[in-house]
């Protein structure tokens, strides 16, 4: 599967819609509240963490960067705080990376050696 599938994926499963067989209003609100918002909200974090931890597959001026920005676009008139937040990790923008995390993953952990050239005991 390529990113561009996985992205399609994702965008498709987002737009989970409510069946038509639910024809009562008690039925398609508790259909949106217990399934489809709770879709959309593991989608966004699924999105989040592809853009937290791979970021070199969103090349700014990519198709995979268009299709990705256009759905933020799209995401923004129904969840705009998602979006925003989508937006700026895709912008390269971390707000992850505070003073403490960088100074926490500033130095590399050294493994341990045996001193005087002993084997540990």
């Amino acid at each position: 599967m390529s990113s561009m599938d996985l992205l399609q994926s994702l965008i498709e499963r987002f737009h989970l819609a409510i069946p038509k067989e639910l024809t009562s209003e008690y039925e398609r609100e508790t259909f949106e509240s217990e399934v489809v918002i709770p879709v959309k909200l593991r989608t966004v974090h699924v999105l989040r963490l592809w853009l937290q931890y791979h970021p070199q597959d969103f090349i700014e001026g990519s198709e995979l960067y268009r299709k990705f920005h256009e759905f933020l676009l799209e995401m923004a008139e129904t969840m705009t705080v998602c979006s925003r937040q989508l937006s700026t990790l895709l912008k390269g923008e971390t707000p992850y990376h505070t003073p403490v995390h960088a100074k926490m993953c500033s130095q590399p952990i050294m493994p341990l050696e045996p001193e005087n050239g002993k084997d540990f005991e």
